[in-house]
C-alpha cells in the first residue's frame, strides 16, 4: 500500500510522487494531513541517515485551486509550518503555467530592462554595447525559450527594448533607428552585426516569424547520411547531395520494384550499372559521388546546415532565412537603399581587418548608410554637397590608392575599389591605416558641427597615424605572447619524421575529370628504404578532396593489412590535412569519409597525418599518374618490390 499519492500526467501513465535536481527535491501527494506526516517521516529517516538536514526556511508548498483554507492550514502545519505560495519558480522557470502567459513571463522583460538601465549607453562604443546585450541581456530568455514557447509581445517588446539600447538616447528622447533590428540582427556576412552578436533575437525572430511551423522547417535541413543504405528510402528521403531537395528528380516507373539505398549497393561499392539504369544521368552521377560505408554503419539524420552534420540555433535559423534572403536582393536590385551592392566576400574582408572593434563598427555603418554623412543628406535632402570635402587630408596621407579617385562620390563604391587593391605587399597595413584616416575624419567632422572646432588636415593625419602604429604595436606583442595554431606546413612534416621507427605512408592521387579514371598512388617507406607500394584505380568524383579522402581511406584498409603498428600518412593536400583535423565539414560525402578515415586510424596503434613535402611524393605522383592507364589495381611488396617499370 502507497502511503504517498503521487500525480498522473494523463489517466495511463505512471504515479510521478518526486523528483530530483543537484540539491532540490519536488514532492507531490495528496493535500492530506496524513501525507503530510508520511512525507515529514521520510524526510527525518534521510536526515538521520545522510546527516543533511532539510532547510525548511526554503521550502515551500503549494495547494490546488478547489482545497479549503482549513485544509491548506493544517497540511502546512504538519509540514513544519512551511510558507504557501500561489506561484513559484523551479530553475528560473514558474512551476505552474496559465493561460497568460503575457503576464507569466514578464519577469524576462523586467529583468531586460532592469539590466539595460543600469548602464549609460552615451559612454559605450557600439563595440562595447554588441559585448553587454551578449554578456548581460541575451542569455536571460535562453533557458525559458528552450522550454516554452512565449509569447510573440514578449519577443517584439525585449527586441525594442535592444534596439533602443543599441541606437541610444539623447535627454530622454530615443535617438534615430537608421535601419530595422531585423536588418541588424542578420549575419555579419550579409550585412548585419552577426547571429552570433544577437542570438537572443534570432530566436525572437524564430518565435515571431514560424511559430507552431518550427517542425516543418527544421525538416528542410534533415538529410539522411548514407552508410549501409537499409534505412533509406529512394523516393521519399533526402538522401542526395548537391540537389535542391535531397531527392531524385527522375520520377520513378512503374516496372521499378527498388524502395531502399540498399538495393543500389553490391559489396561496398554502387551497382552502377543499376544506378545508371534506373536514374538519369544528372542524379547517376550525384549518387556514385556519395561515400559508402566500409563499416556497415547504419544510416543517420545529418543536419546539413550546420559545420559538423549537429543541429544548433544560429544554423537553423540562417537556413530559414534563406528566402527572404533571396527576397531582399531582388528589392535591393530594385532600388532599396540599405546594404548598397556589397557582396558576402566584401563583408567578410571588412570584419577580418586588423583593426579596433569600434573602427569595424564605423565601417559598418557607412557602407550601410547608416552616418549623417554628406551623400547621405545631400540623397535624402537634395541640400549641400554629395561629395567628400576632406581631400587635403588624403592629399597628406602616407599612401595613396590608384584607380579609386574617380569613385569618390559614392563610398560604397569607393569601398569595393578600396578592397580590390590588395596587390601591394603592404596591402593589409595600408588598408588598416586608411580606415584610421576615415576614423579621424568623421571625428574631425563632428567637432567642427558640434563644437565649431577644426583640425588641421597634416594634425588629423599625424593623429590617425599614431593611433594605427598603437594598435598595430599591442597587437603584435600580444601575438608573440600567445600561442596561436600554427599553419600546417613545414612542422607538421618535421614531427612526422621524427619518429625512425615509423612507417610513413605518402598518398597522392591524379587530377582528372569527373566519371574519368582515377590514379592513387601510394608509397609506404622508412627513411629512403620503400618498404611497399600500390597503384590503384578508382572512378573520380570530379571533386579532388573526395578523391583524396577516397585514396586516405584505400591506404589506411591496405596498410592495414602489413604488420606496421605505427603509421604517419604524408598528405599533399594543406586542405584535406585540415578537414582530418578539425573533423568538421558542411558536406555529408566528406564527413562520411571522416568517418571512415577515423574508425580505420584507431584500429593502428599510433596513426597520424601529416603534410608532406615535395621530396617526399614524388614517387608517389608518379605512381598516381600511372593508375590513369590501369585496368585493375596492383601491388608491390618488399622484399619482391619492383617498380623500375615506372
Amino acid at each position: 500500500m502507497m502511503l504517498i499519492t503521487g500525480v498522473r500526467i494523463s489517466r495511463r501513465d505512471p504515479l510521478i510522487s518526486h523528483l530530483f535536481f543537484a540539491d532540490d527535491m519536488l514532492v507531490f501527494c495528496k493535500a492530506s494531513p496524513d501525507q503530510a506526516e508520511e512525507i515529514m517521516t521520510v524526510l527525518a529517516t534521510y536526515e538521520q541517515g545522510s546527516g543533511q538536514v532539510v532547510n525548511y526556511d526554503k521550502s515551500s508548498v503549494f495547494f490546488s485551486k478547489n482545497l479549503p483554507q482549513v485544509v491548506k492550514d493544517e497540511v502546512c502545519r504538519k509540514l513544519g509550518n512551511v510558507q504557501m505560495v500561489n506561484q513559484g519558480k523551479y530553475l528560473g522557470l514558474p512551476m505552474v503555467i496559465t493561460r497568460s502567459k503575457e503576464q507569466l513571463f514578464g519577469f524576462i522583460r523586467n529583468n531586460c530592462q532592469r539590466r539595460l538601465g543600469n548602464w549609460k549607453n552615451k559612454m559605450l562604443s557600439n563595440a562595447r554595447k554588441e559585448i553587454l546585450l551578449k554578456a548581460s541581456t541575451m542569455a536571460l530568455p535562453t533557458y525559458a525559450m528552450s522550454c516554452c514557447k512565449v509569447p510573440g509581445r514578449l519577443c517584439k517588446d525585449i527586441s525594442a527594448m535592444m534596439a533602443g539600447f543599441w541606437w541610444g538616447e539623447d535627454n530622454g528622447r530615443r535617438k534615430m533607428h537608421w535601419c530595422s533590428w531585423t536588418k541588424l540582427t542578420k549575419n555579419k556576412c550579409s550585412g548585419g552585426l552577426g547571429s552570433e552578436t544577437c542570438k537572443i533575437s534570432i530566436k525572437l525572430c524564430w518565435v515571431d516569424k514560424f511559430g507552431a511551423s518550427v517542425r516543418e522547417e527544421v525538416g528542410r535541413g534533415v538529410w539522411r547520411k548514407i552508410g549501409d543504405g537499409k534505412s533509406t528510402n529512394i523516393w521519399e528521403n533526402r538522401w542526395i547531395p548537391n540537389t535542391k531537395e535531397g531527392k531524385p528528380s527522375t520520377l520513378k516507373s512503374q516496372s521499378c520494384c527498388l524502395q531502399r539505398v540498399e538495393e543500389l549497393i553490391a559489396n561496398f561499392r554502387w551497382n552502377w550499372h543499376l544506378v545508371f539504369r534506373i536514374f538519369s544521368s544528372k542524379d547517376a552521377e550525384e549518387i556514385l559521388k556519395i561515400p559508402i560505408s566500409l563499416a556497415g554503419r547504419a544510416n543517420c539524420s545529418y543536419w546539413v546546415a550546420g559545420n559538423n552534420g549537429i543541429y544548433s540555433i544560429k544554423s537553423a535559423y540562417n537556413l530559414f532565412s534563406k528566402g527572404e534572403h533571396i527576397q531582399q536582393q531582388d528589392r535591393r536590385e530594385q532600388g532599396e537603399t540599405s546594404i548598397h551592392g556589397q557582396g558576402e566576400k566584401d563583408w567578410k574582408k571588412m570584419w577580418n581587418l586588423d583593426i579596433k572593434g569600434k573602427l569595424k563598427h564605423f565601417l559598418w555603418k557607412c557602407l550601410n548608410r547608416l552616418l549623417p554623412v554628406n551623400e547621405i543628406l545631400y540623397y535624402r535632402t537634395r541640400m549641400g554637397e554629395p561629395i567628400c570635402q576632406a581631400w587635403e587630408v588624403w592629399g597628406l596621407a602616407p599612401i595613396q590608392w590608384d584607380g579609386i579617385a574617380d569613385r569618390r562620390g559614392n563610398f560604397n563604391k569607393w569601398w569595393s575599389g578600396f578592397i580590390e587593391a590588395t596587390s601591394r605587399k603592404e596591402g593589409a597595413q595600408y588598408q588598416a591605416l586608411t580606415v584610421n584616416i576615415l576614423w579621424q575624419v568623421w571625428k574631425t567632422r563632428n567637432e567642427k558641427i558640434f563644437n565649431n572646432r577644426c583640425r588641421h588636415p597634416f594634425e588629423i593625419v599625424q593623429k590617425a597615424h599614431f593611433k594605427w602604429l598603437e594598435y598595430t604595436e599591442v597587437l603584435h606583442g600580444e601575438k608573440q605572447m600567445s600561442n596561436p595554431e600554427t599553419t600546417v606546413g613545414l612542422e607538421e612534416q618535421q614531427n612526422g619524421n621524427a619518429d625512425s621507427n615509423m612507417m610513413l605512408v605518402t598518398v597522392d592521387i591524379s587530377h582528372p575529370n569527373e566519371g574519368k579514371p582515377l590514379g592513387i598512388g601510394i608509397v609506404a617507406q622508412q627513411g629512403t628504404n620503400v618498404h611497399a607500394a600500390w597503384a590503384l584505380t578508382n572512378r573520380s568524383s570530379g571533386d579532388t578532396l573526395l578523391d583524396y579522402a577516397t585514396a586516405i581511406k584505400l591506404a589506411l584498409v591496405k596498410v592495414r593489412q602489413l604488420p606496421w603498428p605505427e603509421v604517419n600518412l604524408l598528405v599533399s593536400s594543406i586542405q584535406m590535412l585540415r578537414l582530418l583535423r578539425i573533423n568538421k565539414t558542411r558536406d555529408i560525402r566528406h564527413f562520411a569519409h571522416l568517418e571512415d578515415i577515423h574508425m580505420l586510424k584507431a584500429l593502428f596503434m599510433n596513426c597520424s597525418f601529416s603534410l608532406a613535402g615535395n621530396q617526399c611524393n614524388g614517387l608517389g605522383r608518379k605512381i598516381s599518374m600511372y593508375d590513369t592507364t590501369l585496368v585493375q589495381d596492383e601491388e608491390y611488396i618488399s622484399p619482391q618490390c619492383r617498380m623500375t617499370q615506372l
